[in-house]
């Protein structure tokens, strides 16, 4: 009787938590377990501002550095805006957002132009690493913007 109550308990066990990896690692076991990774995409892109200051020099920045941590996604949604908007208010406002606060991430330097760029990795998930973050196979411009052109001066 007390082993075809174990029994219960545990097939019962398994029902309620094997939808969750982390409760049991018996669950991540392939005989017991519905979860399927499955493969990535085989390409993957990232967005990346570049910035030169009137010295030439360039800066790199990805939109988790624009935003604080955990709002990656509103970072990208304003590049997106800033560059590739039909709609102009829009685009000026991103602008102006982006005048204003890469300075302010880049303090003390004297800031030129901003770009935006995607760049494009193709993903071979049986490779170690599955692609190479510092050779992108592909990069587009998006667009650029002299920050002089956006940056709002008050007047006294």
């Amino acid at each position: 009787m007390i082993m075809k109550i174990t029994l219960f308990i545990l097939i019962l066990g398994i029902a309620i938590v094997g939808k969750r990896q982390t409760t049991w690692p018996i669950i991540t076991w392939s005989v017991y377990s519905t979860y399927s990774k499955g493969f990535p995409d085989s390409k993957t892109e990232a967005l990346e501002v570049r910035v030169y200051s009137k010295s030439s020099d360039l800066y790199v920045l990805n939109p988790s550095d624009i935003m604080p941590r955990g709002r990656v996604r509103i970072s990208q949604e304003i590049l997106q805006y800033a560059f590739e908007s039909y709609n102009s208010n829009l685009t000026n406002e991103n602008r102006v957002y982006l005048a204003q606060t890469i300075p302010r991430i880049l303090k003390d330097i004297d800031i030129e132009s901003i770009e935006c760029w995607k760049l494009i990795w193709k993903v071979s998930p049986l490779s170690v690493p599955p692609l190479h973050r510092e050779y992108p196979d592909k990069e587009i411009l998006l667009g650029s913007f002299l920050i002089d052109d956006y940056l709002v001066t008050s007047s006294d």
